[in-house]
């Protein structure tokens, strides 16, 4: 398979590790597994305030990075601290683990905020198909919607009994498909940069 035949199936790849990291298979339970591991309702309050500053904090150098080191990197990046902070998940017990968890995790989103749009534009440039990218983009969007789908109630029937065996699986299996999308962007070809997006 040559280069550009290569950088042509980024979009796809983009689309389905986009659906895989935004698989959040606790979600449907999240405020109860937090109050089952010993927060408070103020304390979850707090958690959306350090996941914001995070946030504020490392988007721009996460765009740099991936100016720096490449847009599948930054995207690999972003998948490895998602990792990491599920597996903090899967131990923490209190406020300051869930900080450390949340940290890593808002900047984890913060390497895929920007960097998949110019993955996803300068692939389409390289194989002349850029006037798709609106289309492309909105397939994109669908992808952070389409666990939605699904996900909340294959969360709530795993959790049952709201035990901790039951967590533990449901984070067990939001770690299984992190890997999943850190193999499927492994798969991405690193197109050629543009530098003048205007």
């Amino acid at each position: 398979m040559n280069p550009n035949e290569q950088v042509a199936r980024n979009p796809r790849l983009l689309f389905w590790g986009r659906a895989l990291v935004e698989t959040k298979i606790l979600s449907a339970v999240i405020v109860l597994f937090y109050l089952h591991r010993g927060l408070e309702l103020d304390e979850i309050f707090f958690l959306s305030i350090v996941w914001s500053i995070t946030s504020l904090i490392t988007e721009v150098p996460s765009g740099y990075l991936a100016d720096l080191i490449g847009r599948k990197r930054t995207l690999l990046l972003g998948v490895f601290l998602l990792l990491c902070s599920q597996i903090i998940t899967f131990f923490a017990y209190g406020f300051w683990p869930f900080v450390l968890s949340f940290i890593l995790m808002s900047a984890s989103f913060s390497c895929f905020s920007g960097t998949e749009e110019a993955m996803l534009f300068e692939s389409l440039k390289q194989t002349s198909r850029e006037g798709q990218m609106n289309a492309r983009q909105g397939k994109q969007f669908a992808a952070r919607s389409l666990p939605d789908i699904l996900i909340p109630a294959l969360g709530a029937f795993f959790a049952n009994g709201l035990a901790e065996e039951s967590f533990q699986i449901l984070i067990g299996l939001n770690i299984a498909v992190i890997f999943a999308a850190f193999f499927v962007l492994g798969c991405l070809r690193e197109p050629q940069r543009v530098k003048n997006v205007a």
